[in-house]
């Protein structure tokens, strides 16, 4: 994570002074950014002094920017430093940090401690590779896994809905059964020259057109197992479950990942003291001598301004 601090008294007076600042940093670099780079009075002491020398001080800050590996957690102006330092610590600390965003953002997860949480529970995220040679929709990929994944496969999850066949019909791919129906139609000449004419009575009907007629007239029970595998439309299952409990992610080697969140993280598992000190040798005192972690060939923000 990178944040721009500024000074929030110079800005005030029509003045940019700050800069860019790499988190997470161990506290006394981060006084000693705010303080040589900022600009800022950060003890009474310091206060005192600078009021005695010129009648002013400084000792508020402002984010005016920020790159964050998270979209979860919204960027505003006056953010606690030692809040986002700490996240910091824990985005580092993290072995799957797209596995964490996607979790956060879909169970509406913002606020800094509850993402900490989440990272430190981070593998209790189920997520699933499933290792599918073609390239699927997000749809098409959950109805596959998840077929396979809790019936064992097509053939099985068939044979436990044939005493609801309704439930099958619903994702019942018609179009397709209806384009076998057309390439497969051969005819004599007491019959139709088209599986359209044939079966609607106009040999420009479409492929779904077909496929109804026939289920319309012959029944959704003279579907055979096989074709019932072989229309079943994972596409359209895969859709009606894919944003209750699943989500698909496209991990680091670019593959698609399935997150599983039907069991809920404990985001107040662990308090604010805690987390900190979870990740305290990477933000506590140092006692560093020298100012680290600026980059001094950071573009200067001050050019939009």
């Amino acid at each position: 994570m990178k944040v721009w601090i500024g000074n929030l008294g110079k800005y005030n007076e029509g003045e940019l002074v700050g800069g860019w600042l790499e988190l997470p940093v161990h506290q006394d670099e981060l006084d000693k950014f705010l303080r040589e780079v900022v600009g800022l009075q950060l003890t009474n002491k310091e206060v005192d002094e600078a009021l005695a020398k010129d009648g002013v001080c400084y000792e508020e800050y402002m984010i005016n920017d920020w790159e964050c590996e998270l979209d979860c957690v919204e960027y505003h102006e006056y953010a606690n430093l030692e809040e986002l330092n700490k996240l910091a610590a824990f985005i580092e600390m993290s072995n799957d940090i797209d596995k964490v965003n996607a979790y956060c953002q879909h169970q509406n997860i913002s606020d800094i401690n509850e993402v900490c949480n989440v990272i430190a529970q981070e593998d209790d995220i189920h997520i699933s590779s499933p290792d599918y040679q073609a390239t699927l929709s997000d749809e098409e990929l959950v109805g596959y896994w998840y077929i396979d994944e809790v019936y064992g496969g097509i053939e099985e999850y068939i044979r436990n809905s044939a005493f609801d066949r309704g439930s099958i019909e619903d994702y019942f791919d018609v179009e397709s059964f209806g384009r076998d129906l057309r390439l497969n139609y051969s005819y004599d000449d007491s019959m139709p020259e088209t599986a359209g004419e044939y079966w609607c009575s106009d040999e420009y009907a479409t492929d779904e057109e077909i496929g109804q007629a026939y289920i319309d007239e012959c029944g959704f029970d003279s579907i055979t197992t096989e074709e019932l595998e072989s229309h079943f439309d994972y596409e359209q299952y895969g859709r009606n479950i894919l944003f209750d409990e699943f989500d698909v992610i496209i991990n680091e080697w670019g593959h698609q990942e399935i997150i599983d969140y039907s069991e809920e993280i404990d985001v107040d598992y662990y308090n604010s003291d805690e987390l900190y000190q979870m990740v305290e040798d990477d933000i506590g005192s140092n006692d560093v001598k020298e100012l680290v972690n600026v980059d001094i060939n950071e573009p200067d923000i001050t050019e939009d301004m």
